[in-house]
């Protein structure tokens, strides 16, 4: 590792910080799901850029918080944005993010039964997790387990021990732990 082994407590800061990682996710009226780790920190116009250009039609309507790094993207973009203030359910369209905080809420819950996730792999389990949300969606409970599994048997799925080690970091070390000055990063 690059740092020296610290104890695993929160952040030193409060909030979304610089040593959190950023993960963006959208879903659609038809539930296409997107989840992405776009870098550290809170979103930036440069990271729903690098995620959402040219997945999403222009003139559609995104439904987001009241981050101004939406306003300047949905700009540029030629998007519709409506915005839901912090501490409501719903702005004076009744437009609200109930599908996105059900998505944040269940992922959390998922993810604390691995008692911790590598920041190498995060996006492997983002999209573990959109998989079964996509198929507890798409089939009822009974047949959950056998149609996952013939899926993942017909589309010859499988993971090598080589994919895993040689796996690059979704975000730059340098920027996470420049401010330490020691290991490589000295």
């Amino acid at each position: 590792m690059p740092r020296l082994s610290k104890k695993r407590t929160s952040s030193a800061f409060r909030g979304i910080s610089h040593h959190k990682v950023c993960i963006v996710i959208a879903i659609d009226e038809y539930d296409n799901l997107i989840m992405k780790v776009t870098g550290l920190g809170p979103v930036t116009t440069d990271m729903l850029q690098r995620t959402y250009k040219d997945r999403i039609e222009k003139e559609s309507l995104l439904i987001t918080d009241c981050k101004s790094s939406y306003l300047k993207f949905c700009k540029d973009n030629y998007l519709n944005l409506t915005s839901v203030k912090s501490g409501t359910y719903q702005n004076e369209q009744l437009k609200n993010l109930s599908d996105i905080n059900n998505i944040h809420s269940q992922l959390e819950v998922w993810l604390c039964k691995f008692r911790g996730v590598s920041t190498r792999h995060i996006q492997e389990y983002l999209n573990w997790f959109s998989y079964i949300l996509m198929m507890k969606r798409k089939y009822e409970a009974d047949i959950l387990d056998i149609k996952m599994y013939k899926d993942i048997i017909a589309n010859d799925n499988y993971i090598k021990i080589n994919d895993i080690f040689t796996k690059d970091f979704p975000i730059d070390l340098k920027v996470a732990y420049s401010e330490y000055n020691y290991g490589i990063f000295a």
